[in-house]
């Protein structure tokens, strides 16, 4: 008797013997050619989304730099001051599905006054997306101070590309690329926090802004430690 039927003999023995121990084998061998099979697809879906990188144009919307402070200071004379911690670009979508789009996105992180209490947080400031053949590139304002929030924050750059800049003078220079960007959905205007208006510099990003209490917070000092 040659190897290969004695191998062939010894595989009958011990499946009579440990019926269950084949069948798990069998099962076994299935359930890693299935995960092989969706690796691979999710694979192959994820590799067919289109990739959208941010134009340089995009970018100059943001007028940050990592480690600037802001110096805000109220209508009664209240200060507040806000860090630049982080800018993260070369951002893209993640998730559990396959996207037709990946499109870039940069976020300018800082640390800030907690709207509603007596503490520091750390969140986006600022968010910039970059659009893709369905939907247009959009700009996030999150302002988040001290008992402000700016809760309609997010335009197109077509819009904002429509409109009319004004000129405003504050404690720290002239501005002639100032766009006032009022809260259009009013959703949350019952809340003491609600900011009627941000006054925004193409250069130096937020001069100023309005609250609907009439208190009005403007920068007064931007620099690099």
């Amino acid at each position: 008797m040659n190897f290969i039927n004695l191998r062939s003999v010894f595989n009958r023995k011990v499946r009579a013997k440990n019926p269950l121990l084949f069948i798990y084998k069998t099962v076994r061998a299935h359930m890693k050619k299935r995960t092989s099979i969706i690796i691979l697809t999710t694979i192959l879906l994820t590799s067919c989304g289109k990739r959208i990188e941010m134009p340089e144009s995009e970018k100059m919307w943001n007028p940050y730099k990592v480690g600037e402070v802001l110096i805000f200071k109220s209508s009664e004379n209240e200060l507040d001051t806000i860090k630049v911690e982080e800018i993260n670009d070369n951002i893209f979508p993640d998730g559990p599905t396959p996207l037709k789009y990946y499109n870039e996105s940069l976020w300018v992180f800082v640390e800030h006054t907690d709207p509603n209490y007596d503490r520091h947080l750390k969140s986006n400031f600022l968010e910039i997306r970059t659009g893709t053949p369905e939907k247009p590139a959009t700009i996030s304002f999150g302002l988040l101070a001290k008992n402000s929030v700016f809760y309609d924050s997010s335009r197109t750059i077509e819009e904002l590309d429509s409109m009319e800049l004004t000129f405003l003078e504050t404690p720290i220079g002239k501005f002639s690329d100032v766009l006032e960007i009022y809260d259009k959905a009013r959703r949350y205007s019952e809340r003491d926090n609600f900011v009627e208006k941000i006054y925004w510099s193409k250069s130096n990003g937020y001069l100023k802004f309005e609250k609907k209490d009439g208190k009005t917070w403007e920068l007064i000092k931007k620099y690099v430690p």
